[in-house]
């Protein structure tokens, strides 16, 4: 390739990346994030992406599916507002509640003082707490996980 066109180009990406700078330090850059949620950890008792909501009201909501491959009993759920720092008040599901092999849960959480408006991002931490009965003993696990994603009305 020709040095001329080579210059050519490295002086274009340069404007570039410069003027891209230059936007995001102005602010008109918005990083906010726009896709659909995402889920790390909980591979046990896994929420069923389609039917996670966190809205304005700061309601949280999120169907869970049981890959534990048993029967399980839930005995403790908690939810934390990452990003505000803020525990939430889980009103649903109940301690004791159980839960077959491939069957789901539905978890309801309200987050007081999220103040988080359309489009704001948010990341939730979710910790459940179950037993479940194997090898003729029960055993007490805990599944841990983060769901992002961006708030709806």
């Amino acid at each position: 390739m020709d040095s001329k066109i080579l210059k050519s180009l490295a002086s274009v990406l340069i404007v570039v990346l410069v003027g891209g700078l230059i936007l995001s330090r102005l602010g008109n850059v918005d990083y906010s994030y726009t896709g659909g949620p995402t889920v790390t950890g909980c591979s046990r008792l896994g929420p069923i992406t389609k039917s996670i909501v966190y809205k304005e009201n700061e309601s949280f909501t999120a169907t869970f599916l049981n890959h534990a491959g048993t029967s399980i009993v839930l005995d403790d759920v908690r939810v934390y507002e990452a990003i505000t720092a803020m525990n939430c008040t889980v009103e649903a599901p109940s301690k004791g509640m159980k839960v077959g092999a491939g069957d789901t849960f539905k978890m309801d959480a309200t987050c007081p003082g999220s103040y988080k408006n359309f489009g704001d991002t948010y990341s939730v931490d979710v910790n459940i707490t179950f037993t479940s009965f194997e090898g003729g003993q029960n055993l007490t696990h805990l599944e841990s996980g983060s769901i992002r994603g961006a708030v709806e009305k």
